[in-house]
């Protein structure tokens, strides 16, 4: 009798327990009550990729094209400076700019980088900055661009630049909302916005939002912004005004998977077999948003690199899927739609693809 009961009661705190882990497993999370699924793109092309340049500075995270030039942003170690300029006409490379370092005008963390109007920006994630370079000292070879820094009291996983003083961010932990909006002459003052349909009440806001993590990037002209998540494949199309446009999921239509795990002082997203990375990397134009996607699970080579780009128009309509030669972690596009660049991971050279001009009809 006595050991009846003692197994009753350990069988008690086991399935006690089996229902806490099972509750609290339960992380599945809702981006927007409206999202417009889609199974297939209208088109799939292959690129193979050509050789531009061998480039021995370290691993580019970006690439942006300017006229006949592109900008290399770095955030890996094998350099002294986060940035490089490439002449495609004059087949050379500038000097590095914006060094790394602790130095007032110096860079530890540049994790966020784009183009505004005429400046170069970037945010420190680190020192909580934002640099902002003139765009025309970066082209001239012979001179190192001044440096303009601005605090901004708030931290963010990815950053983009609307105009020349405001900004959006993702990722701020402090905020239920998916993104917050600044300005770089009041550092202190943000609105939020973006609200999720769904947190599931067990899951720790910063579990939860690790786990819904995007890119975000503005629009060249100004007109819209667009989040890129990062483990289901779904992109949102805000505009400027903070209204959602559209949030589209597909083509296999996946959600965040992930565990709760806890270090000291906070929670954090922990992967596990099923988690499948969607989108790593991307770049947009007037015309198009082009998103390297991987697809990957954890366990899987490559999950970190994507293969193939998924190019939607502004509106959140699915163009064509573009599959690569090769797997990639950057890449950058012409101001016409024409060029597509990247970074062979393997041989060390900047590589680049034409892409077809016009959006060509699907077979019958």
């Amino acid at each position: 009798m006595f050991l009846s009961v003692t197994v009753n009661k350990r069988s008690i705190i086991y399935f006690i327990c089996f229902l806490l882990i099972a509750c609290t497993r339960n992380f599945s999370g809702k981006i927007n009550n409206e999202i417009i699924s889609f199974e297939k793109f209208p088109i799939t092309d292959t690129l193979f990729f050509n050789t531009l340049s061998e480039y021995q500075k370290g691993i580019p995270n970006g690439i942006f094209v300017i006229d006949s030039t592109l900008i290399i942003f770095n955030n890996r170690k094998k350099s002294n400076f986060f940035f490089y300029n490439y002449s495609l006409s004059q087949n050379r490379f500038s000097e590095g700019y914006l060094r790394k370092g602790k130095g007032p005008i110096e860079s530890i963390g540049a994790f966020s980088a784009g183009i505004i109007n005429d400046s170069l920006w970037v945010h420190d994630i680190t020192k909580m900055k934002i640099f902002k370079l003139s765009l025309a000292e970066t082209f001239d070879y012979s001179v190192l661009p001044s440096i303009n820094t601005y605090d901004i009291d708030k931290n963010f996983y990815k950053m983009c630049f609307i105009d020349d003083e405001n900004f959006w961010g993702v990722g701020n932990l402090e905020s239920c909302y998916k993104i917050s909006s600044g300005d770089i002459t009041h550092p202190g003052k943000f609105s939020h916005f973006g609200k999720f349909a769904k947190i599931p009440k067990r899951t720790p806001l910063e579990s939860f939002k690790d786990a819904y993590s995007c890119y975000i990037y503005a629009k060249p002209d100004g007109g819209n912004v667009v989040l890129a998540y990062r483990y289901t494949d779904v992109i949102e199309i805000f505009d400027v005004k903070g209204e959602i446009n559209k949030t589209i999921k597909g083509p296999i239509g996946f959600d965040a998977e992930f565990d709760v795990e806890e270090a000291p002082g906070y929670y954090y997203m922990g992967k596990n077999e099923k988690t499948r990375k969607a989108f790593v990397n991307g770049t947009v134009s007037n015309k198009f948003i082009y998103m390297l996607y991987s697809g990957y699970l954890r366990n899987e080579k490559n999950w970190s690199y994507g293969q193939s780009i998924y190019v939607y128009d502004w509106d959140g309509n699915p163009v064509k899927k573009i599959i690569l030669d090769r797997p990639v972690y950057s890449i950058g596009i012409s101001e016409d739609d024409r060029k597509l660049y990247s970074f062979d991971l393997q041989t060390g050279y900047l590589i680049y693809a034409n892409i077809q001009p016009k959006i060509q009809e699907k077979d019958n």
